[in-house]
């Protein structure tokens, strides 16, 4: 089996505190229902507390349906947020969307570092579990290449006078891993018969979209540069995925698409501080 323990700040209840995000765990087919995943989630949790003591705040979030792994959180959950987590899984576009004669996409520069910022932090200034940003720590990640290639990029979309209208960070991990889908569940197999969610190989190159913003009334700029995003990165990947709290208003991105397909996930917290149930959430 495997698992992750990654440590970060973030917001929490308006202050900034120590994180402890626990992700990756998989127990492979042959030794599950053994107590691998238990023995696992001690230890990671135990390298967490070391690390940066017990009163951090720590999460995992898990997808819905895996029953296994909510048994497991909750022995240590203080807070457990069922269904909060919206994982949009949109597949890449074949031909380009329609033009917007007002709008354009373009990579930031180092120019665009300092309002990039003030607007992503401004989006995000009432979510509990976000990561404050900083031009130093955006530029940082930016230049993240641990393979010779850089992981992530920065989009924004303009208007005519170059105003920045929205923007979203791109994380592309195929370097590390892909996915494969193994046994899909009939239901999904026909709706993707009709539809084409995923490649027939069944394997699945996916990008993320993150830190998703948008200024107040551009909704549409934000809907627009994903799916322009979705044009041009058809070759790179099958899917972008896009992770949103079920209560922000960056769900609205995709309106009530009625074949939009969604994954939902629960999000489990220990914190020595509990926090309110409808408040924000960062998801990612």
């Amino acid at each position: 089996g495997i698992g992750g323990v990654s440590f970060d700040n973030r917001m929490w209840n308006d202050s900034v505190i120590p994180h402890a995000y626990f992700h990756s765990l998989a127990v492979d087919p042959k030794y599950r229902r053994q107590g691998v995943a238990t023995r696992l989630s001690n230890w990671l949790y135990d390298e967490a507390v070391e690390s940066i003591g017990e009163d951090a705040v720590m999460s995992a979030l898990i997808q819905g349906g895996n029953i296994g792994s909510v048994k497991n959180v909750h022995r240590r959950a203080s807070q457990f947020f069922e269904k909060r987590a919206l994982i949009f899984p949109t597949k890449s576009l074949n031909k380009p969307p329609r033009q917007n004669s007002e709008l354009s996409v373009r990579e930031i520069t180092s120019e665009d570092l300092e309002q990039v910022v003030l607007h992503q932090n401004n989006f995000y200034q009432d979510y509990n579990l976000y990561p404050v940003e900083s031009e130093q720590s955006l530029s940082q990640t930016l230049q993240f290449s641990p393979f010779g290639s850089r992981q992530n990029s920065y989009f924004v979309v303009v208007d005519k006078s170059d105003n920045l209208l929205a923007g979203a960070m791109l994380a592309d991990r195929q370097g590390l891993a892909r996915g494969e889908i193994k046994r899909m569940p009939f239901p999904l197999k026909v709706v993707n018969k009709a539809l084409r969610l995923f490649p027939a190989s069944n394997i699945i190159a996916n990008i993320s979209v993150n830190q998703l913003w948008f200024k107040d009334g551009h909704i549409a700029a934000a809907r627009y540069l994903v799916e322009m995003l979705r044009w041009k990165y058809r070759d790179r990947a099958s899917n972008l995925t896009l992770w949103v709290d079920r209560l922000s208003p960056a769900k609205r991105i995709y309106g009530s698409r009625v074949f939009m397909l969604k994954v939902k996930g629960h999000l489990a917290i220990k914190a020595k501080d509990s926090t309110a149930e409808d408040r924000l959430i960062f998801i990612r």
